[in-house]
């Protein structure tokens, strides 16, 4: 897992991080491209994490705002629907923004005390943090199930069902 401090995580040139805590991280998200990228979406379209490519240039950077539901209540949410935004020079180009449904197989936002800082209210931190460490311990003993195996509903289904956790 790739953390980022205080919180996030980040794969390849994407930061993943949650809508109320994105301004704890200005070495990775600049605040003022993704406040601009945020007017574009529909004003009723209610989101949950940020997936904040980092580009070259502010006009290079897009942004996914992803709903997750069950992101409090569940021990590994899931993602719903979400809008890609484009920066400015994919829009000259003729690209346009992208809004994705909720996957008939979503995704699963696994180490969802990542997203967060430790004094978030919404769950208990330490209890999510344990719950990683559990399923994790199951995974290091079996490596059928690759990491975007797990990422899916269907699969993380299969991996709780045989470790019965």
């Amino acid at each position: 897992m790739h953390c980022i401090n205080p919180v996030g995580r980040y794969f390849n040139q994407s930061v993943y991080v949650h809508k109320d805590f994105a301004h704890l991280i200005p070495h990775k998200i600049d605040m003022e491209v993704l406040n601009e990228r945020a007017k574009e979406l529909p004003t009723d379209f209610e989101y949950t994490l940020i997936r904040y490519d980092r580009g070259g240039s502010p006009d290079t950077v897009c942004v996914s705002f992803i709903q997750v539901h069950d992101f409090d209540d569940s021990n590994d949410p899931i993602g719903g629907d979400s809008w890609y935004i484009k920066g400015q020079r994919y829009l000259d180009m003729g690209e346009s923004h992208r809004f994705t449904s909720a996957k008939k197989d979503p995704q699963i936002y696994h180490h969802k005390w990542v997203y967060v800082p430790e004094s978030y209210a919404g769950f208990n931190w330490k209890q999510a943090m344990q719950w990683s460490e559990r399923w994790l311990s199951r995974r290091m003993n079996d490596w059928s199930f690759s990491s975007a195996d797990l990422a899916r509903l269907s699969h993380w289904t299969r991996f709780l069902k045989k470790y019965k956790i």
